[in-house]
C-alpha cells in the first residue's frame, strides 16, 4: 500500500507481499513468501514500473505475523536472517500468573499457535517448521494436560488450530487458503468451512454461540471477517488482526494499526452497534 502524505490517496501497489521498504531514488523491496523482491517504483504516480526481480531466497521470519527478518539501508545494502524454512525446535510451556514456569513433557520440536481448550484441559498447537507466511508444512496436534496423551488432527500441512466453544470441533487452516473443521478427538470427516481462494483466511475465535468464526484475511493489508458456517464470509473491520470474541460473546478485541501505532481495540462483536473504543 502506498500512501501520499500530500494528497492523502492510497493505492494498492503490490498483492500478496509483506515488509515493504522504499530504497531512493526509485526502488522497491519486499518480501513473498522468503523470496525478497526489487522492483523499480514511481513515487510521483504511486506505482511499480516493470518486472520484480528476485534480490535474495531463504529468508527468514515470524509465521504468525508474516513479518520478514531483513533491512535496507538508503544506500542499498541489505541485511537478512538467513534460514526461511527451517526447522525450529521450541519446548511448550505453561506459565501461571505469578510468572513462574512448567515445561510440558513433550520433546523440543517445532511447536507453535498453541490453544487452549474451553475447559483448559487440552492443548492444540501446530507442529511443523517455521516457514515465513500464512503457508506452513506443519499439522495440528492435540494434547491432553491431564492424561498427556498427543494426538495428531492433521496430516496434510495445517495450521492455526482454532477450538469451537463446546470443545468438541477445532478449525484450521489448510496450506495458504481452505479453511476446515474436524471433530478435536480426529473421528469423522472435515468440513470445509471457506474454499480456496486468492488470500489466505486464518481462523482467529469463535463467538459463544459458536455460530460465528472471525477471521484474518492475509492480504495486501490484513481484514477481519466473521464466518457464519454456509454462509460468505463477511467483512467485520479493516486494518485488522488477531480477533477474540470475550466468553460471553458481547464483545470483540483485535489489534489494528488504524491510530497510527498498533494498538488492541475492543468494540461491540454485534455488527451496527457502535465503533471501536480503546
Amino acid at each position: 500500500m502506498a500512501f501520499s502524505l500530500a494528497t492523502g490517496e492510497r493505492r494498492v501497489v503490490v498483492e500478496g507481499v509483506n515488509m515493504a521498504g522504499f530504497v531512493p531514488p526509485d526502488t522497491l523491496v519486499y518480501s513473498r513468501a522468503g523470496v525478497l523482491f526489487a522492483v523499480r517504483f514511481d513515487a510521483s504516480r504511486l506505482e511499480v514500473v516493470g518486472q520484480a526481480t528476485p534480490a535474495l531466497e531463504g529468508v527468514a521470519g515470524d509465521p504468525s505475523s508474516g513479518a520478514t527478518y531483513f533491512a535496507v539501508a538508503n544506500d542499498g545494502t541489505l541485511a537478512a536472517v538467513r534460514g526461511a524454512g527451517s526447522k525450529v525446535n521450541r519446548l511448550l510451556t505453561l506459565v501461571d500468573r505469578k510468572g513462574v514456569a512448567q515445561h510440558l513433557p513433550l520433546t523440543a520440536r517445532g511447536f507453535r499457535d498453541p490453544r487452549f481448550s474451553p475447559d483448559g484441559t487440552r492443548l492444540a498447537f501446530t507442529v511443523g517448521s517455521a516457514a515465513t507466511g500464512v503457508s506452513s508444512d506443519g499439522d495440528v496436534w492435540v494434547y491432553s494436560l491431564s492424561s498427556g496423551s498427543l494426538n495428531r488432527l492433521t496430516f496434510d500441512g495445517s495450521a492455526y488450530p482454532s477450538w469451537t466453544p463446546s470443545g468438541d470441533r477445532i478449525a484450521y487452516i489448510r496450506g495458504n487458503q481452505a479453511v476446515l473443521a474436524r471433530s478435536a478427538d480426529g473421528t469423522g470427516a472435515e468440513e470445509q468451512l471457506v474454499a480456496p481462494g486468492a488470500d489466505a483466511l486464518v481462523p482467529g475465535s469463535w463467538s459463544a454461540d459458536g455460530r460465528t468464526l472471525a477471521l484474518t484475511r492475509v492480504a495486501s493489508a490484513q481484514d477481519i471477517l466473521f464466518l457464519t458456517p454456509g454462509d460468505t464470509p463477511g467483512l467485520f473491520e479493516t486494518e485488522a488482526s488477531a480477533p477474540a470474541f470475550s466468553p460471553d460473546g458481547r464483545f470483540f478485541a483485535y489489534a489494528s494499526p488504524a491510530s497510527g501505532n498498533r494498538n488492541v481495540f475492543v468494540r461491540s462483536a454485534r455488527p451496527g452497534e457502535p465503533g471501536p473504543a480503546r
